[in-house]
């Protein structure tokens, strides 16, 4: 009867071996769920600072191509009204004798003459204007934590006129 007794009492546990296996494989998996949320997370934080950049500069690029109702943009301008300035803090684009845009280097932004910014973190910018039209680029800075972002847009709108 003793021998019984001690044979059902030495069955109701884990044996150490069999612990230490199962903790070795807890371990393994609960690292890589945390690498891979780690790594998800990453990504995540670096589209989101991607699609701020690009949200800016892509409504700044709408304004000054479309305008906003009733102030028209630069696919309205009439082309001998159109010319640029270059200066050592910037460019001023003007356009239908009363409408402008301007680049600056200081503040690293591009307004519009209501005074309004279109867009912030503008690096690096550049405007040329010809007799069918004008072409703009610029560079958009975004970051957040230890990542940054620079996208660059451009576009070339024909005047109408």
């Amino acid at each position: 009867m003793k021998s019984q007794s001690h044979t059902n009492r030495r069955r109701r546990g884990f044996t150490l071996p069999e612990i230490l296996i199962a903790s070795s494989i807890m371990i393994l998996l609960s690292t890589g769920v945390i690498t891979f949320y780690v790594m998800l997370k990453k990504s995540w934080l670096k589209t989101t600072v991607a699609m701020t950049a690009s949200l800016k500069a892509t409504s700044a690029i709408e304004w000054m191509v479309h305008g906003k109702n009733p102030v028209m943009g630069l696919r309205e301008a009439i082309g001998d009204t159109a010319s640029v300035t270059n200066s050592a803090s910037g460019w001023t684009l003007y356009f239908n004798t009363n409408r402008w845009v301007r680049y600056s280097n200081v503040s690293q932004t591009l307004t519009e003459s209501a005074g309004s910014t279109l867009c912030g973190n503008v690096i690096n910018s550049s405007c040329t204007v010809s007799y069918a039209g004008t072409a703009i680029s610029f560079d958009v800075a975004e970051g957040y934590g230890p990542y940054r972002v620079t996208n660059r847009f451009m576009t070339y709108v024909n005047f109408r006129n």
